[in-house]
């Protein structure tokens, strides 16, 4: 089914004023509170205590409550008191950003693919097998992909309710898409300027920097024995490669450089251990929607640095196979490792989830061979609905325990484990007809 550019556009819009809509009925405070949208990290509250300490000639970092980058406290100056209306303003702003990026991603991907012979499952007659046939019209409209993708981000209620709850992590996303972007096109310092962006907010993006140089030097995704891979690309790797990474030294130099600037007199690096050791060591162990912090809780320290570093390792353990096996498909690389951290981080919040499931419609072809999509929405769903309940009967009427709240968090685990073991399993199943078809 073609989705109209004006449809589209009105949808857009109508997600935009639903977040000023609710921001408006003070709706704000309530979502900024939430465990599922702010997190120690990416709380806006926090950060208006680290302003707060500034403006009393302090260091944000004094109070020990700040963990977010500097830099980040330079733009919510007069947008970090979540009571007034126009906080939301920022925000609303990333997130239209990260929808026109996603828009313009997801073209320059179709526009790359829209050549190449697709594999659709052939319906059947019943009591017959479903065959698969292959074809040169995409599996979906490709001219709606690039619409569909804008329109899962500002529709998404993971959004939604992050923008509202003032969570920065919509900067992040929008640093993440403008690597994803600047990689699509080619464009090496775009492309490295959206990596040291996102490395310097949240740190665990810095592993896009390999399938990110990957793109630069092949292109975007193709089939598993498309000889374009290696025959038709006119760019020379080697320079390629030296680019980004000149400017990925550069721009990170200069993000650093900018935050000690912003604290001089202070106590200079300090911040580092405030933010990326924060994320590294998991001091705060409060609850949220992850899966540290009653693990860390219930375990003896003397196994806390074995399972810190099983659970932090993790995605950088799974890059080499990922890379390996769908070396093919960089940017694919690139969603999984995205949809992977959000899972294994610290401190995730719902907006990690809004982005990767923005991410997904892009890879349509494959992603029709998904087995358990069925499941896989009502997981979501359930996890939805069940974790403000049991939050509620946790904290605030006192009839249930903790044990209730992380089993919500176990499941949204689980589902989103179960999302990704059936991306990937759909993608090979789909380089395995490929394969196939062309013998």
């Amino acid at each position: 089914m073609k989705l109209r550019k004006t449809t589209a556009g009105l949808l857009g819009v109508g997600a935009i004023c639903i977040r000023i809509a609710l921001s408006q009925a003070k709706w704000g405070p309530t979502l900024a509170s939430r465990v599922e949208v702010s997190t120690p990290v990416t709380s806006i509250l926090r950060v208006a205590e680290g302003l707060h300490l500034m403006k009393l000639g302090l260091s944000p970092y004094a109070g020990s409550a700040l963990h977010a980058p500097p830099l980040l406290l330079l733009p919510l100056e007069h947008f970090s008191d979540i009571q007034r209306p126009y906080t939301i303003l920022p925000f609303v702003l990333a997130d239209v950003a990260c929808a026109i990026l996603l828009y313009l991603t997801a073209l320059t991907f179709v526009r790359h693919t829209e050549r190449q012979p697709s594999i659709v499952p052939e319906k059947s007659r019943p009591g017959t097998s479903v065959d698969s046939t292959t074809t040169t019209t995409p599996a979906s409209e490709p001219s709606s992909i690039p619409q569909l993708c804008a329109l899962a981000y500002l529709l998404n209620p993971c959004s939604i309710v992050a923008c509202v709850g003032a969570s920065w992590s919509s900067f992040e996303a929008t640093a993440i898409l403008i690597a994803l972007y600047g990689a699509a096109t080619r464009t090496p310092p775009l492309a490295a300027f959206g990596v040291a962006a996102a490395a310097y907010l949240s740190l665990f993006p810095a592993l896009l920097v390999v399938p990110v140089a990957v793109m630069l030097c092949n292109g975007l995704d193709s089939h598993p024995t498309d000889p374009l891979l290696s025959t038709t690309s006119n760019v020379r790797r080697g320079p390629v490669l030296v680019i980004f990474a000149i400017n990925l030294v550069m721009w990170a130099t200069c993000l650093d450089l900018l935050s000690s600037m912003m604290l001089r007199g202070f106590e200079g690096k300090w911040w580092v251990a405030e933010t990326y050791g924060f994320l590294l060591t998991v001091p705060d162990l409060s609850p949220n929607i992850g899966l540290y912090w009653y693990l860390f809780i219930e375990l003896f320290d003397f196994f806390r640095p074995l399972f810190l570093a099983a659970f932090l390792c993790q995605p950088l353990v799974t890059l080499a196979p990922l890379m390996i096996r769908f070396y093919h498909r960089p940017l694919f690389v690139a969603t999984c490792l995205t949809m992977l951290t959000a899972t294994l981080k610290p401190y995730p919040s719902v907006a990690d989830i809004g982005l990767y499931l923005s991410l997904l419609p892009m890879f349509s072809r494959q992603l029709v061979h998904m087995k358990f999509g069925f499941l896989i929405m009502n997981g979501f769903v359930a996890c939805g609905v069940l974790g403000p309940v049991f939050w509620h009967l946790w904290i605030e009427t006192g009839a249930a325990n903790s044990n209730f709240y992380y089993a919500v968090t176990l499941a949204l685990a689980s589902t989103q484990v179960l999302l990704l073991c059936d991306v990937l399993s759909a993608t090979v199943d789909y380089d395995h007809l490929i394969k196939h078809k062309r013998k």
